[in-house]
C-alpha cells in the first residue's frame, strides 16, 4: 500500500476489518460504496473517497491487501 498515505492506509485497514466482521467482501463494499459516494460504514470515509479520487476503480482491482486478524 505505498501509494497510499498513512491516513488512508488506516482508514482502508479498518474498512476491511469492518466488512470481515460483517461478512462483506471488501473490495466489491467498498466499490459499491465509491459509486454512491458513502458508506454504512461508520469510519473516517473522506480518506476512502480520497483514494477513490486519486487511484480509482483500477488500483482496487489490482490491490492485494493481507490483514491479520488477531
Amino acid at each position: 500500500m505505498d501509494e497510499l498515505t498513512e491516513e488512508q492506509a488506516e482508514a482502508l485497514t479498518d474498512y476491511i476489518a469492518w466488512c470481515n466482521r460483517h461478512n462483506k467482501d471488501w473490495k466489491q463494499t467498498l466499490y459499491t460504496d465509491w459509486m454512491r459516494a458513502g458508506s454504512d460504514w461508520r469510519g473516517e470515509y473522506s480518506y476512502l473517497h480520497q483514494i477513490r479520487n486519486r487511484l480509482g476503480p483500477k488500483w482496487l482491482a489490482k490491490v492485494e491487501v493481507c490483514v491479520l486478524v488477531v
